[in-house]
């Protein structure tokens, strides 16, 4: 595992024996061919010369030229904008390629290679430098994978200097925070009709794609589910992952902010929802933090859309036409960096997300949960100024549902305060005023009139308010995303007004007040 310093030259008239895992820093000239063991990782341009030999699962810098033939073993890791133009090579299973990458007129890209267009399902022979095989040959990433197709798994070196894995061409980046120990990791496509604890797909009609159960419901899967593995390397902490999904492979209904990203545990043989995701509509791709053990994962969706679908639901538990109950919402995004939620349902799972104008992040039971025995659930979503963005949009929208009932509001840090709490007791039986905290000090304000919200779902009854509102301003109302605006306009038929200051205040009120109407 030795680290070479960057500008190490190995003169021709030496000889070396370089071991497993060695990392050579920029700029190294190696004076002549020399032979390179497995996992050997090259953080930059380096000069090479002909005839060398790069063992198994060689990791290459950005930019590397290979103008003279040379000997590569299986699982080659090549960097983006690397030069293969002046000499065709010969590639073997498990090779990736980096975006940007050229190639000479005739090279075949072989089975089980991984350029940065998606997986090879089937070889291609380049016909120009781009070399971009046609979609036929191509597992893009998010796509399904064809049920009985089962492509080898893709492996990577990892060290303490580089603990992460990308590949481009899966669409699939991991990040380890401690690596003590060298070694290979794995990503393997699974077949779809190999997918462990899965059945036959409720609401998606894609032929690979299949149901999965969880504590919290049932979930079709999008796209092809990866089995990941540190391998033979030696980890420890927490891990980021960052998966591909296809938004053209929704079923009807489904929308980007339904999707989850599930884990199947392989000690009890149970899949589980992952908390601590954030979804990035532009890229399409989720990002998980804080995963602590590696097995299989996928993308999924709920199989109950905004109806009961086939569910035990009492729709009447909190009120006509109300299967939800929402008792507390707390958020900062200064210190805790969270959304808080504390709720009740009687129609499936209670699912959160948070909205800014860029990035959807989605909610996840947290690890406490004190009101299991009054049939209360706390749910907790990221919410970092680095993740969502709320510095720039200065508001945030949450999202609150469940199989029958959805719950929306946005939160406007300069008004509502960066942090804050919305209690809902629905015991309580006088709405006649608000307690409204403004610069700490306390006063009443007038109960507003009760029709401002007309929505075409049923909304949520809660029966008594204490709201606290800190550093009151006024800000301008947040110009939605495509994907939030398909939500928002789901539960409010008209687009939202833009406010005066005096307006914002009391269009909240208004809001509160009509949960009562």
């Amino acid at each position: 595992d030795v680290e070479f310093a960057a500008g190490q030259e190995f003169v021709s008239g030496t000889d070396f024996t370089f071991d497993d895992f060695a990392m050579f820093n920029t700029g190294t000239d190696f004076g002549k061919a020399r032979t390179f063991d497995i996992g050997t990782q090259f953080d930059s341009t380096m000069t090479f010369y002909p005839s060398m030999v790069f063992g198994e699962s060689t990791k290459f810098g950005n930019e590397q030229a290979f103008p003279d033939p040379v000997t590569f073993a299986k699982h080659q890791m090549f960097g983006a904008n690397t030069d293969f133009t002046a000499q065709t090579q010969t590639f073997l299973e498990g090779t990736t390629f980096g975006a940007g990458t050229t190639f000479a007129v005739d090279q075949v890209i072989p089975l089980n290679t991984v350029p940065s267009a998606g997986l090879m399902l089937s070889p291609f022979t380049c016909v120009d430098a781009a070399c971009v095989p046609p979609a036929g040959n191509l597992l893009k990433p998010g796509e399904f994978l064809s049920p009985g197709t089962d492509p080898i798994a893709i492996k990577t070196s990892l060290s303490s200097s580089d603990p992460s894995v990308s590949i481009p061409g899966l669409g699939f980046i991991m990040n380890f925070t401690t690596v003590s120990g060298t070694g290979n990791t794995s990503v393997d496509p699974i077949d779809p009709a190999a997918l462990p604890g899965s059945s036959a797909s409720v609401r998606n009609a894609n032929s690979a794609s299949s149901s999965v159960g969880t504590s919290t419901g049932s979930f079709d899967t999008i796209g092809t589910a990866l089995d990941i593995s540190a391998g033979t390397a030696t980890v420890s902490g927490d891990i980021q992952i960052t998966m591909p999904y296809d938004d053209t492979v929704l079923a009807p209904g489904v929308t980007e902010a339904d999707l989850v990203v599930l884990h199947y545990i392989t000690a009890t043989e149970t899949w589980e929802e992952v908390s601590n995701c954030t979804i990035d509509t532009s890229a399409n791709n989720i990002t998980c933090t804080g995963i602590t053990s590696l097995s299989p994962f996928s993308i999924g969706a709920a199989t109950t859309g905004a109806n009961p679908g086939g569910m035990d639901c009492d729709t009447n538990a909190y009120g006509p036409g109300k299967s939800m109950a929402i008792h507390e919402i707390t958020w900062d995004v200064e210190e805790a960096n969270e959304v808080q939620v504390i709720a009740s349902s009687k129609c499936g799972p209670v699912q959160l997300k948070v909205f800014t104008q860029q990035s959807i992040a989605t909610g996840g039971l947290a690890q406490e949960q004190p009101y299991l025995a009054d049939n209360k659930v706390v749910m907790r979503a990221p919410v970092q100024h680095t993740v969502l963005d709320v510095s720039a949009s200065q508001s945030f929208r949450i999202l609150v549902e469940n199989g029958w009932n959805s719950f929306d509001q946005t939160i406007y840090t300069d008004l509502h305060g960066s942090s804050g709490t919305l209690l809902l007791n629905f015991q309580k039986q006088d709405y006649s005023h608000v307690r409204l905290f403004m610069d700490d000090e306390p006063q009443l304000a007038a109960a507003p009139s009760y029709g401002m919200f007309m929505d075409p779902e049923p909304q949520l009854v809660m029966e008594a308010i204490d709201h606290t509102i800190l550093r009151p301003n006024y800000d301008a109302e947040p110009q939605l995303t495509p994907a939030e605006m398909e939500i928002w306009a789901s539960t409010y038929s008209d687009a939202e007004p833009q406010l005066t200051e005096q307006e914002k205040q009391m269009s909240f009120l208004d809001w509160l007040f009509s949960l009562f109407s």
